[in-house]
């Protein structure tokens, strides 16, 4: 990193967080088009050392740049891990949460400073990044207090494993111990993770929207939620930007990998449903098959 940016430009920073493959990839799409926001991209990812190839991502402030579809080379937003991981090692895969008591004053100062190195090359106002898995929110609001959290949620796509409470082992244990068993405990743990990291804040600094409800009005969410990050809306190219920006509903089709309700079974199906029953009634599905409107909380 360049020597002492001024973090002091760190204001606000947005982080858009939940549970693998639940939407937060068109969420960015959909926020990093606006003007004012500098984000990570892969560049960062390949070469977390280097801030200065974050001024490459100002091609996209220029119309024939703007779109995803002209090829990996031009910058796009990316969870960049190992940019975290130079500053924090152990950022990317912990086996817990990572809490406030775990951030160093060197760990605070380095991360603040390559969010500074980002802004001040990128040569924007605010600041967005998206990761996935657990909500480390106690570990960033100790170093960004003014954060905000987008949270976006949908069903299981993904799991990892740690050692099983008493409980989670006899859902195993009655569920023959399957990887579709194990993917539920291991979304259920961290879907609670987050809800618990997410208790202390408040509507100003934490906002949920479900990922149907975003596929459905994506333009409308956006600048729903860019009006609650501070972030002005009345930009000329904004709302045709945001057009632009593909939509894909992977739940009815394909996407990368086949949707969910092509790659499970019935019975792998009514397995997420017994374990997760609660978790996805808190969230306003019925089931796996059905959204119903979110209890009250």
């Amino acid at each position: 990193m360049s020597a002492r940016p001024d973090t002091s430009t760190v204001t606000r920073p947005l982080f858009v967080i939940g549970t693998g493959r639940c939407g937060l990839s068109p969420v960015m799409d959909l926020l990093t088009a606006h003007e004012d926001l500098a984000w990570p991209s892969q560049y960062n990812r390949r070469f977390p050392d280097r801030p200065a190839v974050s001024m490459f991502s100002r091609l996209t402030d220029h119309r024939p740049f703007a779109s995803r579809r002209l090829g990996w080379k031009l910058p796009v937003h990316d969870e960049a891990y190992p940019f975290w991981q130079s500053m924090f090692n152990g950022f990317a895969e912990p086996d817990r949460d990572l809490y406030a008591a775990d951030v160093t004053p060197l760990v605070a100062d380095r991360m603040r400073s390559g969010v500074a190195d980002i802004l001040r090359f990128q040569r924007k106002r605010r600041f967005t990044a998206e990761y996935s898995g657990w909500s480390r929110i106690g570990f960033m609001r100790e170093v960004f207090p003014d954060a905000g959290w987008w949270r976006g949620y949908e069903g299981v796509h993904r799991w990892q494993f740690g050692l099983p409470t008493a409980e989670e082992q006899a859902l195993l244990a009655l569920h023959g111990d399957s990887f579709v068993a194990r993917a539920g405990i291991h979304w259920r743990r961290l879907v609670r993770s987050i809800v618990m990291a997410s208790a202390a804040l408040d509507q100003k600094t934490y906002r949920v929207v479900r990922y149907e409800d975003m596929v459905a009005d994506p333009v409308g969410i956006t600048l729903d939620t860019l009006t609650w990050a501070g972030l002005p809306t009345d930009r000329p190219q904004l709302e045709r930007r945001l057009d632009a920006v593909p939509i894909f509903d992977a739940n009815t089709g394909a996407f990368r990998i086949p949707s969910w309700r092509e790659n499970l079974s019935p019975d792998q199906i009514a397995v997420l449903d017994d374990m997760l029953g609660d978790d996805l009634r808190r969230f306003g599905y019925h089931s796996l098959e059905w959204p119903v409107q979110a209890e009250a909380s």
